[in-house]
């Protein structure tokens, strides 16, 4: 009797602690070099393979009959150690650093690439908009 009280108590902390471990993976990025190789009428497999990764996240506009894409990407950042910052040595291959995480989005209409931007570009933009309006008035 004993034994099954063990045996059951050991179960159900096993069963407890795999229900607590929770997981998070990391969502894979692309960079901005390869966003630079996109171009309007590519198609969606064309665009995967650019960025070579498969999107985050897929959402539909039914009304305007178009897929939205959505990719993370990082942006290179190249960092100099100060004992190499005065010689030739600054210019050696380095292990490659990111930083500023964004999101990508791309619409795709009949399986052609018909619009894309990044978030910062998005601000940006709005910001160019509000400054020519200051300047019309």
């Amino acid at each position: 009797m004993n034994t099954h009280i063990s045996l059951l108590a050991g179960a159900v902390l096993i069963f407890l602690s795999s229900c607590a471990t929770t997981k998070y993976i990391t969502p894979e990025f692309t960079t901005t070099s390869k966003i630079y190789d996109l171009y309007v009428g590519m198609t969606e497999q064309e665009l995967i393979n650019v960025l070579a990764i498969q999107p985050y996240e897929i959402s539909y506009n039914v009304n305007q009959g178009e897929k939205v894409l959505t990719w993370y990407y990082r942006k290179p950042h190249h960092e100099v150690k100060s004992s190499k910052q005065d010689s030739e040595l600054v210019l050696d291959p380095q292990v490659m650093k990111f930083k500023e995480e964004g999101v990508l989005h791309v619409y795709i209409k009949e399986g052609k690439l018909t619009n894309f931007f990044t978030d910062s570009g998005q601000k940006q933009s709005e910001n160019l908009i509000k400054v020519s309006q200051k300047l019309a008035n």
